[in-house]
């Protein structure tokens, strides 16, 4: 008999736990879709960052870049350019972003565009789509043309997106779930860019497509 009532007992302790923890992870939840909301609103407020993308040889850390494109905070064009790497590309990304072997080797090589690329990286805020990604991509570019690494300050807006909806995904299930559609080529820098930067409006609680 009080063996039955002590597991009366266990039972609703356990019960109002678990009660307890749902509710804890609820408030949790909350909590980091407001903090990724604030991020993205008071980033489309400033005009102090842009959005950046880059194609590349392959995926992984020896990767160069083959295009790079940068988006403002108004959703201007700042820079699209394809590059010449020192390597080709692997046929996995040669596929991915159709970047041929004839259309790069007619391209300029990093170190023709790296002037114009630090001038408008330097002192910016920017934010990349898995920017771990993009910016080692960057700085192993830079490091083979013998050219310094461009200061500037970066921000994922993979990481921020997940801490909104509460679940990873790549750009394009991202732009999917939150209704982002684009006739552009993927796996091009530009589009990409363009992108991350309606997505990031989106998180705002603005209009993707207001420039």
């Amino acid at each position: 008999m009080s063996w039955g009532f002590r597991s009366k007992t266990f039972g609703a302790t356990t019960v109002s736990m678990w009660r307890e923890g749902r509710s804890m992870k609820g408030r949790t939840r909350v909590s980091e879709m407001a903090k990724a909301k604030s991020w993205a609103h008071h980033l489309v407020q400033r005009d102090d960052w842009l959005v950046v993308d880059v194609e590349t040889t392959g995926i992984g850390n020896n990767a160069e870049i083959v295009e790079v494109a940068l988006v403002g905070a108004r959703g201007d064009t700042l820079l699209d350019a394809i590059v010449r790497p020192r390597t080709a590309p692997s046929p996995g990304a040669s596929r991915l972003h159709g970047l041929s072997a004839d259309i790069l080797g007619r391209a300029p090589r990093f170190d023709e565009i790296y002037g114009n690329l630090t001038d408008l990286l330097t002192g910016q805020n920017i934010v990349a789509y898995n920017a771990k990604f993009d910016l080692q991509a960057i700085e192993h570019t830079c490091h083979i043309a013998g050219l310094s690494p461009i200061s500037c300050k970066w921000e994922c807006a993979m990481v921020r997106y997940e801490q909104w909806r509460g679940f990873h995904a790549s750009l394009a299930t991202a732009c999917e779930v939150e209704s982002i559609i684009t006739t552009a080529p993927r796996h091009r820098a530009l589009p990409d860019a363009q992108l991350v930067w309606r997505l990031i409006r989106r998180m705002a609680g603005e209009s993707p497509y207001a420039h």
